[in-house]
């Protein structure tokens, strides 16, 4: 030790170093870099779900594109849980497979072929947007026709196959009653919903249906603009979209608007009472939900606390 010693101190002078080896400075206390700070929170999109709070359990209302968006696309996944444990799922209408059955037989006029209410060009046009076999289209009514053509318009508008009843939410409640034990029940009665069906059948469809298939360029246009609005969660746009007419359809739209106000007043009461008792589903068409005359409005003017549902939005995958 002491051979070492007397060599570093020698080698510390012909260095210029004048202390000794124990006179060195104490090194700098080490300092652990800051931490990184945290990421920004992610970018938030609002949903198609309402929470409404209540003294028990919450329940929640859903504005659906019905048809045009099935739940699997709409519906925010992390509150599936509201849907499948619902006490209660309050929709448009509920019909008995019976009254469904009977409701379709009256949809139907099998006398006046359907190829006979159209021109040439018009019933063509008919087969290549909703895909349906000749003899299938043949007894449709003419409103079961503006039915399903819009249907078929909507399902191209999502880019799915136009005798997909899958992007109708309504068909997703009525398939998963069975499968979740769910109770569905009306806004209106059966019988209510029936004398509405029968006002509408008798109005004025074999013109709106002319007039669509007369212009099936801009009826795809408008199905792809309320997707597009939908998506985006934009109820200003859809409202907008909503009060728009289509050229030859303003009777029939002002008969079908006529009715749903007739629904919904009759329904309100009934639906505000099952959400006071919390645990309920309320799914509507977004027209009857937003808007200054929708439901969650006069919700919030009964004094419910409402509270629109964000999640984070998706971030597109960076381009490789």
């Amino acid at each position: 030790m002491r051979t070492r010693t007397l060599a570093l101190t020698l080698l510390f002078l012909a260095l210029g170093c004048s202390g000794s080896v124990t006179d060195a400075p104490p090194a700098a206390e080490f300092q652990p870099p800051p931490p990184p700070p945290p990421p920004p929170p992610p970018p938030m999109q609002e949903t198609w779900l309402y929470e409404i709070h209540t003294d028990t359990q919450p329940s929640f209302v859903f504005a659906m594109l019905e048809p045009g968006c099935p739940l699997y696309d709409s519906f925010p996944h992390d509150y599936l849980i509201a849907f499948r444990m619902a006490r209660l799922v309050i929709v448009p209408y509920a019909w008995t497979d019976d009254e469904e059955r009977a409701i379709v037989t009256g949809a139907l006029d099998r006398a006046h072929p359907l190829s006979t209410r159209l021109t040439p060009a018009q019933f063509a046009g008919f087969i290549g947007t909703t895909h349906l076999a000749v003899e299938l289209a043949q007894p449709l009514s003419s409103y079961a026709a503006v039915a399903v053509l819009e249907e078929a318009l909507d399902a191209h508008a999502f880019g799915s196959e136009p005798t997909d009843s899958r992007i109708s939410p309504l068909h997703d409640v009525v398939t998963r009653r069975r499968s979740f034990g769910l109770e569905v029940r009306g806004m209106v009665t059966s019988d209510e919903a029936q004398e509405s069906f029968q006002r509408i059948v008798r109005g004025p469809t074999l013109p709106s249906l002319q007039a669509i298939l007369d212009h099936l360029d801009q009826a795809r246009t408008d199905a792809a603009a309320r997707l597009a609005a939908y998506r985006a969660g934009d109820d200003a746009e859809l409202v907008r979209l909503g009060a728009q007419e289509f050229p030859g359809t303003e009777e029939l739209s002002a008969l079908a608007r006529a009715e749903n106000a007739r629904a919904f007043e009759l329904g309100v009461p009934r639906i505000e009472e099952e959400v006071r008792a919390g645990n309920t589903l309320v799914m509507l068409p977004v027209g009857q939900v937003v808007g200054d005359d929708g439901l969650i409005a006069r919700l919030r003017a009964d004094h419910f606390e409402v509270t629109r549902i964000s999640v984070p939005a998706a971030v597109p995958a960076p381009t490789p």
